[in-house]
């Protein structure tokens, strides 16, 4: 009865050193891992505290950004507007100019090349 008692003891002490390895083999991989673990949270405020400070600063940014785009926009818009008056004001002056020459009531010519400057801009 005792050698029984011993040869399951000897069977549990084995097991018990055998566990007590597997839990330090896994203890030594886990090590690394919190490491990994600790240093991306330290990113992560790194990048939280970038962003709570730096955010207004980068929002502003974009936002002039974006004004600098449609004030250029709308200027080139303009500018397109101007110069399409100009080429229909340089076709009604020469309208009015050829109807000078001609001596001929030039209405209907006026109207006419101002359709046509009309049909060409748009």
């Amino acid at each position: 009865m005792r050698e029984l008692t011993l040869r399951q003891v000897k069977q549990l002490m084995k097991l018990q050193d055998d566990l007590v390895y597997r839990l330090a083999v896994l203890e030594l991989q886990v090590q690394p891992l919190w490491r990994q673990v600790n240093q991306s949270i330290s990113h992560l405020r790194t990048i939280q505290y970038y962003i709570d400070h730096q955010g207004e600063k980068i929002a502003q940014l974009v936002n002039d950004i974006q004004e600098l785009f449609f004030a250029n926009y709308f200027k080139k818009y303009i500018y397109s507007i101007h110069e399409a008056e100009s080429i229909i004001n340089i076709k009604i002056y020469h309208s009015i100019i050829i109807c000078a020459e001609n001596k001929v009531v030039c209405g209907s010519t006026i109207e006419l090349s101002r359709s046509m400057a009309d049909s060409r801009i748009f």
